[in-house]
């Protein structure tokens, strides 16, 4: 019981802690704002696993997509 209660106490401390790390995210020199319009696709059945959409490689052929 007394380790749950030290593990949830570590747990917070850390939580507290990190906040201050963000208190001033403009005053950084190479700071980009991801503020805006995103265009996103949503992957429901992981097709672009298969393909590997991740590596952003250029077609070999003609015929091949990207």
């Amino acid at each position: 019981m007394k380790q749950l209660i030290y593990i949830l106490l570590l747990l917070v401390s850390i939580g507290v802690n990190s906040e201050s790390f963000m208190m001033n995210p403009y005053g950084r020199e190479n700071a980009v704002l991801l503020n805006g319009k995103w265009n996103a696709i949503i992957d429901l059945y992981n097709s672009g696993e298969k393909v590997k959409f991740y590596e952003n490689s250029k077609p070999k052929s003609k015929t091949e997509f990207n």
